[in-house]
């Protein structure tokens, strides 16, 4: 039996961990302290010191948006508490800000999972990312849930040759339908899914 973990614990876990994703059409920038991807004039702050972003490192983060000659900035912020919503005052702190969405954190105890509970349809697989034509269907159905353009054929390929463990793509009647990913920070897997 695992220890039992409450919901602040689960938010700090969360806060800690950092996709490495980015879209492959994107411009990988590293100013100073910061890691963000460009896409066309957009920036995304991935991290801070290679940490998860936080309120403090916002300032800092439209400066490198800025060097980068992005006109936006977007931010994934942990939430400090369950359940916690930004306010008009925090996003008065940073000018022109918006809240645009808030996604949820979910915890899952993986010593007590055993596959074989999940009800999976028949015309539904889900594989490992291992070969480039399922490398392609990963990025072009992660293009089409995020907004992206569709990444071009360089753009795939030269993304293959950096694959890690942790890639998978959903079918639906050998048609990909969605994407997922996991990375480890300690005994935690960070799980994304689009």
């Amino acid at each position: 039996m695992s220890e039992q973990w409450t919901a602040d614990d689960v938010l700090r876990k969360s806060r800690e961990w950092v996709s490495p994703w980015y879209p492959p059409t994107a411009r990988h920038v590293v100013v100073g302290d910061y890691e963000l991807y460009v896409q066309d004039a957009g920036a995304t702050l991935m991290t801070h010191h290679g940490d998860r972003p936080d309120r403090n490192s916002i300032a800092g983060a439209l400066r490198a948006a800025r060097q980068s000659d992005a006109d936006t900035l977007t931010v994934t912020l942990g939430a400090e508490r369950a359940g916690e919503e930004p306010s008009s005052t925090d996003l008065a702190k940073f000018g022109d800000a918006e809240h645009v969405g808030t996604t949820d954190v979910l915890a899952f105890d993986l010593a007590e999972f055993d596959p074989a509970d999940v009800p999976v349809p028949a015309r539904i697989g889900v594989d490992a990312v291992g070969t480039l034509e399922q490398f392609a269907d990963y990025e072009r159905t992660s293009a089409q849930a995020w907004g992206y353009p569709e990444p071009t054929d360089e753009a795939i390929r030269t993304g293959f040759e950096k694959l890690t463990p942790g890639w998978f793509v959903a079918y639906r009647e050998d048609a990909p339908t969605g994407t997922g990913g996991y990375s480890l920070v300690g005994a935690v897997a960070g799980f994304a899914a689009s």
